[in-house]
């Protein structure tokens, strides 16, 4: 009986995540923003022993591999502000679900909420050239009852 509302359950997430999910883009390191899980506004501390673990990999592989899935940072973005960042990046809701990973731009001071990928991000800051601080993120519409991660 458990393991099938477990199975139920991560049915619903999956097919929830499918219908939230708008693609992906490449967005400057800054405009990423790593909030607490418990919904402050503070923002997580990055772990200093990770992120050198990570920049040691990211040197390793010849680079930080940012269009490898696994090195995806998963992001919440509301409707109207996706559909802004579209318009003033020049690009189209279809680039950001093929595999182009168009550059996806925001206004100053915009923060997008990222649900992981703090140390990724730090790391990626210190091996990335100063003119190309971006990172591959996927984008989820925001609602209170969906968390893909």
């Amino acid at each position: 009986m458990q393991r099938a509302r477990f199975l139920e359950r991560e049915r619903k997430l999956t097919a929830e995540k499918r219908r939230k999910y708008r693609g992906r883009a490449s967005i400057r390191l800054d405009v990423l923003q790593f909030p607490k899980e418990d919904d402050s506004d503070d923002e997580r501390e990055q772990d200093p022993i990770n992120i050198n673990r990570l920049k040691k990999l990211f040197w390793d592989a010849g680079g930080p591999e940012r269009l490898n899935s696994q090195n995806f940072i998963a992001a919440l973005i509301d409707q109207d502000q996706l559909d802004e960042a579209i318009r003033a990046s020049e690009t189209s809701a279809g680039k950001l679900l093929d595999d182009s990973f168009p550059e996806l731009n925001f206004p100053a001071g915009y923060q997008l909420q990222c649900l992981n990928g703090l140390d990724r991000a730090g790391a990626g800051g210190k091996v990335l050239f100063p003119g190309d601080k971006r990172w591959t993120v996927e984008l989820y519409l925001s609602g209170k009852e969906f968390s893909p991660m």
